[in-house]
C-alpha cells in the first residue's frame, strides 16, 4: 500500500466516523471536493463501492462495512502515533479544568496552582469544586480529584495517597466531658458527623484496632456534606469528630485539637486524580498529574496529642 492509499483509508474512515463529508472535512482540515475525491479514488483502486451517497446523508455498503472494521483501528492507531510525537513536541498550554471536593480544593489545590503555573506559564486553571460525582467527558472536565473507592471503569487515575483517619476532640471538650478510651464509649459523648458516616440505618463510624473491629452507632448533635463545615464546632467544643490526619494537621500542631481513642482508626481513605482514558495523555495533564504527585504530602507530621 502507497502513502496515497493510506491517506484515502483514513479519509474514508474519518468520513463513516463523522457521519457526512462536510463535518470529516472540517476535522481533517481539508476541502470537501479532496476529501470526496480521496474516497473515490480509494473505491476505485478496491474496484467496489464502499458508500451509499444521498442528498443527506452517507450510509455503508456490505463492502464498506467490512473495509470499515478492518481500517478503523489501524486510523485510530496512526492518529494516537501523531499525537504521541507531538505530545514530545508541544509544551504543556490552554485551560486545564479541575473538579476536586471543596475542603480539598480550596485548602491543598488552590495554594498550589501559583507554583503549578510558575512551572508552566501556558496553563491556565479552571476549578470546580464539587463534592458531586461529576461526568468528566460531558463537562469537559479534565481531571477529577476523587476521595475513596473509585467507581468508573472507563476512566483512567493515578494514585496520589491515602488519607488516614482518627477520632479528634478539642481539648476543652476533654476538659468538660473526658476523652473516650473505647469506641463503646461514644454513645455518652456528643458526635459530629460527616455524609459518609451515613447509613441506611443511621449514622457509622466503623473504628478497628489491631484487627478488632467495632461499628459504633452515632446520635449526632449535628451533620454536614461537607467535614469541613464540622471544624468550627469541633473547634469550639461541640464534640467528636471522625476526620483525615491530614485535614487535623494544623488544629493539631497549632494545640487546637488532639486524637482520642488512642489507638483506634478508621480505614484509610484512597486519593486519587481521575482522567478520561487514552494511550496519550495530553501535556498540560500529564504535567499537572505529575506535579501532584510531586508536591502533595499526606503525611502526618504533627506530633501525637
Amino acid at each position: 500500500m502507497q502513502m496515497q492509499d493510506l491517506n484515502d483509508t483514513i479519509a474514508f474512515v474519518k468520513v463513516v466516523v463523522e457521519g457526512s463529508f462536510t463535518k470529516a472535512a472540517r476535522r481533517l482540515r481539508l476541502p470537501k471536493t479532496t476529501l470526496s475525491r480521496k474516497v473515490r479514488d480509494l473505491e476505485q483502486r478496491l474496484g467496489i463501492q464502499l458508500l451509499h451517497r444521498t442528498t443527506r446523508r452517507i450510509g455503508l455498503t456490505e463492502a464498506g462495512t467490512v473495509y470499515f472494521e478492518r481500517c478503523r483501528r489501524i486510523a485510530e492507531e496512526l492518529e494516537q502515533a501523531e499525537s504521541a510525537v507531538a505530545q514530545l513536541r508541544d509544551a504543556p498550554r490552554g485551560w486545564l479544568r479541575v473538579t476536586t471536593p471543596p475542603s480539598f480544593g480550596m485548602k491543598v489545590i488552590a495554594p498550589l496552582m501559583p507554583d503549578f503555573r510558575a512551572s508552566y506559564p501556558d496553563v491556565r486553571i479552571d476549578l470546580v469544586l464539587s463534592h458531586e460525582t461529576l461526568d468528566l467527558v460531558a463537562r469537559d472536565i479534565d481531571v477529577a480529584i476523587r476521595m475513596g473507592p473509585l467507581q468508573d471503569s472507563s476512566m483512567a487515575a493515578r494514585k496520589l495517597g491515602a488519607l488516614s483517619r482518627h477520632v479528634y476532640a478539642a481539648p476543652a471538650y476533654c476538659a468538660s466531658h473526658g476523652a473516650p478510651a473505647h469506641p463503646d464509649d461514644l454513645v455518652r459523648h456528643a458526635t459530629l458527623a460527616s455524609m459518609t458516616a451515613r447509613r441506611p440505618t443511621g449514622h457509622v463510624w466503623r473504628l478497628a484496632r489491631a484487627g478488632e473491629v467495632r461499628d459504633v452507632a452515632l446520635d449526632p448533635v449535628m451533620t454536614a456534606d461537607d467535614p469541613e463545615m464540622l471544624i468550627p464546632a469541633l473547634l469550639a467544643g461541640g464534640g467528636l469528630v471522625l476526620a483525615t490526619d491530614f485535614s487535623m494537621r494544623p488544629y493539631r500542631s497549632a494545640g487546637q485539637v488532639v486524637r482520642v481513642l488512642d489507638g483506634w482508626a478508621a480505614s484509610d481513605v484512597d486519593l486519587h486524580a481521575v482522567f478520561p482514558g487514552g494511550r496519550v495523555q495530553p501535556p498540560k495533564v500529564r504535567s499537572f498529574l505529575d506535579f501532584l504527585v510531586a508536591r502533595i504530602d499526606l503525611g502526618d507530621r504533627a506530633g501525637q496529642g
